[in-house]
């Protein structure tokens, strides 16, 4: 289906709705006609225990004449002409082809001598029917046995059945007879049922005991061609009694002669297929389509339904069984004798899929036939538009193909295709593919709906294209004709990198009404991919760029950002937020919650959630009815944890040796100690810190901290990107930290044990900060090997690298950048050429923690003063509390500074040899930490209310 977006917003990503108007371009995604001769996958099947009858007499095809591949019925295939008529696959035979290897075949194409896999392989015989297909051969006079192959007619008209017997086979293809295993089996067609069984003797050792089995042994019925099948399956850990409905043509039975489970087949084991009693059409073809409706022509079976036929549709292609309910919204139902029906009622330009089943009675239908689909016709289309090809399935090289409306063209000569993909895509999951083939004399090219407004000068086609290779180049234009390539006419040729760009092509005045994108030669065998196409009026109103965040802007609830303004002239920009990375769209509500508007190129955020990263994005605002997009890539915001508070601090004064220094901290903290303000090395840790020997006055400082829970960020593994790939490229992984965390471990995956590698982290000057040695497992693609790393980061850019170890797994596709928490962002790689790869180190597991300012404590030494005059901040008083602009403060004498602190632990004022009233008016209402430094080193903290 065609997207369409609202005209002032261009940039909108994937809204849809259904196609209402416009001429467009039939497209097929399967074949014109399906024939449907295929039947054997509707037999019925049944196993039963029976008795094996070992047939004595009837006709012998061959015996065996000696134990060599050429005596022993090795590879040889035996004509035989049935006594009666046998209808297999709802086709008449009177004659069959017998194989030493275990299978008959119907039709005039015999399979070749040695032929093995009756069900799986291509040869064009009708049909088979295998009871132990695979190489097997006989034997020559071994413990008085010698192995034939004969059939016999059984039983009186009507009901006679002819019975093939492979006598005394092996089930292995062996010449030697110093072991010797022996079964036999038979193939039994029944004469007007045509019902098909298979019947097993039990087998035993002739002579030794050597034990023979295989997983290859293939055994049911095939049609006409392999894609219709009706097979058994067991794997070696089930008896071979034991098997289930094949699901691939390929599916065998595992067997072992010496092993209970699988096993061999027990003595008179019975598989029975019974036709169907009601068969769907032959061929299924498309007849005419239009906008609203499509004629669906079939071929009548061998057996004509008495009560017609009846065709269901839908447009989810998924394909109807027994509890499909058939309604007028649905299905339609013919009468017997037409084989021709019409759906109406359809949408214009809409993949539909229809399926067909013959119904011979009330309670008897037939299978339902396969799936045939088809687009119906399209009405012209206005611009503007958007095409991202997510919503239509994928095709190849062998079966072109375009979303409905849209069509694939190509001149003779171009060898070439056109298909949707999911190989680099720019918005997963699809893009499209156009590759020209070997030679050069051609051209592909891939055409839009038409389209009624083109011609007006107003619209443009902006779309993104990346390169298979160098040099690469795209012809852009229109075409009258979308079936005809030579009234294409060139309006831009753009050059084109290995890495998406954006090109925008203004579409002149008189312009064609088809849009389209032509694979530009310049050399054979080149392939370009295309994604996100807008048809769109030329905007007025252009975005921002250069959207980012303030470098240290960012608080417990907010932080600044800037852009630059476009050439166009905004009256205002509008700021949108979220914690959900899903880009705003024209429709979405802006609110005080989520937006803000300003009128210059800073805006400051604040109210926003704390520890919580936030994705924003800013549109021009040129007149009440004219803004721009939406910046098309999102800045994040990581707004700081909610910082500790240290409560209080005590000094002290000594003469000599060591000193005793506490503090208090709020509710669940840890508290650290330090040799500096900032940097410097951690000393202690809890409500004291005992000092070494000190013989001068010496400053300390103590913070509050807490601790998250282990997180994990990146991808789990490699396999589950998607691709794998096993390389000794030295690229780097770049993450950033937002907030002080402790990352723990790494996981890396080895396809190689015992390699020695190294993991380096490196800051943003590329300096080495943290080195970890390591040797692989060798485990996988799928199997983590995780490297403790337990480093401390502050805030900061950073990188990951590894050398030696060549051999860790990395991806060439799958990843979507940036993987993100509040705390730690992988942002990219090294490899910027392909942003999609994914390099060496998953699942980082990090621990978060949220540290407050320093606060300093100081052990003063002086032996002139007794620790007796050591002054006692308990007495110390603040009132008013609450208080309006001026707080006054007690025993102001020996206070020699005053800090202020809001409650997130940001310093909000000092005063150095305050007074004892203090003018607080510039601050806004909320809860303050008043925070007292005395001269002899001691502190307090007391909490305050300002009005």
């Amino acid at each position: 289906m065609i997207k369409f977006y609202q005209e002032k917003n261009h940039g909108l990503r994937k809204r849809v709705s259904t196609l209402l108007t416009g001429v467009g371009v039939l497209l097929l995604t399967s074949a014109t006609a399906l024939n449907m001769n295929a039947q054997v996958s509707a037999y019925s099947f049944a196993q039963s225990s029976g008795v094996f009858f070992p047939l004595t007499g009837g006709t012998v095809l061959a015996t065996a004449t000696g134990n060599t591949s050429t005596t022993n019925l090795n590879s040889a295939i035996y004509p035989v002409t049935l006594p009666f008529s046998f209808q297999f696959n709802n086709q008449s035979y009177t004659s069959l082809n017998v194989s030493t290897n275990g299978f008959i075949t119907f039709g005039a194409t015999a399979p070749t001598t040695s032929y093995s896999t009756p069900i799986s392989g291509s040869t064009a015989y009708d049909g088979a029917v295998s009871a132990f297909g695979r190489d097997i051969s006989s034997f020559y006079d071994v413990a008085g046995r010698t192995g034939d192959i004969r059939w016999e007619t059984l039983g009186t008209a009507p009901n006679r059945e002819v019975v093939i017997q492979w006598t005394n086979f092996r089930p292995t293809s062996l010449t030697g007879i110093t072991s010797v295993y022996s079964f036999s089996f038979q193939i039994r067609l029944k004469e007007t049922s045509n019902v098909v069984a298979v019947v097993y003797s039990q087998g035993d050792y002739l002579v030794g005991s050597t034990s023979y089995s295989s997983a290859i042994n293939q055994v049911g019925l095939r049609g006409m061609t392999n894609a219709d099948f009706n097979n058994r399956f067991n794997a070696a850990a089930t008896p071979y009694t034991g098997s289930v409905p094949g699901t691939s043509n390929s599916d065998d039975q595992a067997f072992n002669t010496t092993v209970a489970v699988p096993g061999m087949p027990s003595d008179g084991l019975t598989y029975t297929w019974t036709p169907p009693t009601c068969y769907a059409p032959t061929t299924i073809a498309l007849g005419a389509v239009g906008l609203n409706a499509a004629q669906i022509d079939w071929t009548a079976s061998a057996q004509v339904p008495a009560m017609g036929y009846e065709i269901y549709f839908n447009t989810t292609g998924v394909a109807p069984d027994a509890s499909t309910v058939l309604d007028g919204s649905n299905s339609v139902s013919v009468a017997a004798g037409s084989l021709s029906g019409t759906i109406s009622g359809l949408t214009s330009g809409t993949q539909y899929y229809v399926w067909v089943r013959g119904k011979c009675s009330a309670t008897d239908s037939s299978n339902w036939s396969s799936v045939l689909s088809f687009a119906t016709t399209c009405n012209a289309v206005s611009a503007p538009y958007y095409e991202s090809f997510d919503s239509t399935p994928v095709g190849s090289t062998t079966n072109p193909n375009a979303p409905a409306c849209w069509s694939y063209l190509e001149t003779a000569g171009s060898a070439g295709s056109g298909y949707i993909s999911t190989s680099n895509a720019l918005s997963a999951p699809h893009s499209y593919v156009l590759a020209n083939g070997a030679d050069t004399t051609g051209d592909v090219m891939l055409v839009s709906p038409q389209t009624s407004n083109l011609s007006d000068g107003t619209r443009q086609v902006r779309f993104s294209v990346r390169a298979g290779g160098n040099n690469y180049t795209m012809d852009v234009g229109t075409l009258s004709d979308p079936s005809n390539p030579g009234t294409f006419n060139v309006i831009s040729t753009v050059s084109l990198t290995q890495t998406y760009v954006e090109h925008i092509v203004a579409l002149p005045a008189a312009s064609n009404q088809y849009v389209a994108f032509r694979h530009g030669l310049g050399g054979s065998s080149r392939t370009v991919y295309l994604d996100d196409i807008f048809v769109e009026k030329i905007p007025t109103c252009f975005e921002p760029t250069n959207l980012a965040v303030t470098a240290g802007s960012a608080t417990t609830d907010g932080g600044v950002l800037t852009w630059t303004a476009p050439t166009t002239v905004a009256v205002s920009y509008e700021l949108y937020f979220s914690t959900d990375p899903t880009a705003p769209v024209d429709t979405t509500v802006l609110n005080s919650s989520n937006s803000l508007s300003v009128a210059g190129t800073t805006a400051t955020l604040s109210g926003l959630a704390p520890a919580t990263i936030y994705y924003i994005w800013v549109r021009s605002v040129c007149s009440a009815t004219d803004k721009s997009v939406w910046t098309p890539v999102s800045v994040t915001l990581a707004t700081l944890c909610q910082t500790p508070l240290i409560t209080g601090t005590t000094g002290t004064v000594i003469c000599s040796g060591t000193a005793t220094l506490s503090a208090t901290g709020s509710a669940g903290t840890t508290l650290n100690w330090y040799d500096a303000a900032t940097g410097g090395n951690q000393v202690g840790t809890g409500g004291t810190f005992t000092t070494p020997a000190l013989t001068a006055t010496t400053n300390y400082w103590v913070s509050a901290a807490t601790s998250g829970s282990p997180t994990y960020v990146g991808p789990v593994s490699p396999a589950l990107l998607g691709t794998s790939s096993n390389t000794n490229t030295n690229w780097n992984l770049l993450f950033t930290v937002s907030s002080n965390i402790t990352l723990n471990s790494v996981d890396v995956f080895s396809g190689t044990a015992g390699q020695a590698g190294v993991i380096e982290i490196l800051d943003a000057n590329d300096v080495v900060v943290g080195s970890y040695p390591f040797t692989t497992s060798g485990a996988g693609a799928s199997t983590p090997q995780t490297i403790p790393l337990n480093i401390a980061l502050a805030p900061g850019n950073y990188s990951m690298k590894r050398t030696g170890a060549a051999n860790l797994y990395r991806n060439s596709v799958g990843a979507t950048f940036p993987y993100s928490t509040p705390e730690l962002t992988i942002t990219g790689t090294t490899f910027v050429n392909y942003p999609a790869y994914y390099f060496y180190f998953y699942n980082l597991n990090f621990t978060g923690y949220c540290e407050s300012p320093r606060t300093m404590v100081t052990a003063t030494v002086d032996c002139t003063m007794g620790t007796s005059e050591a002054h006692s901040a308990g007495d110390v008083k603040v009132y008013p509390n609450p208080f309006t602009e001026v707080i006054n403060i007690s025993e102001i004498r020996d206070v020699q500074s005053i800090t202020v602190l809001d409650m997130s632990g940001r310093l909000v004022k000092t005063l150095d040899r305050p007074a004892a009233q203090i003018n607080l008016s510039e601050l806004n209402a909320g809860l303050y930490l008043i925070n007292l430094k005395y001269k002899d080193g001691s502190s307090k903290s007391i909490k305050a209310v300002k009005k």
